[in-house]
């Protein structure tokens, strides 16, 4: 019976163990959100935003959808610059 318990015990430590590694992959990233609209305000569908990461130069791009939101997301944290065209 002491055997099956220490066993037990065993299993739950590598099942948090586990679970906390999966947690902390998860930290350090970001999104970036906004809705894109021109000098008039009115709402721009089908823009390109592209957010730059000043250090290291990698770019990632997103289409804004038909209410002009967009969203860049899984993004190390970090300053961005967002153009758009």
């Amino acid at each position: 019976m002491r055997i099956r318990s220490q066993f037990l015990q065993l299993v739950l430590c590598l099942l948090i163990a586990a679970h906390g590694a999966v947690l902390y992959a998860q930290m350090g990233r970001a999104s970036i959100t906004g809705i894109v609209s021109d000098s008039t305000g009115a709402i721009v569908p089908g823009a390109t935003v592209t957010a730059t990461h000043p250090g290291t130069r990698v770019t990632t791009d997103t289409i804004t959808n038909e209410a002009g939101a967009y969203t860049i997301s899984a993004l190390p944290i970090g300053l961005y610059s967002i153009s758009i065209t």
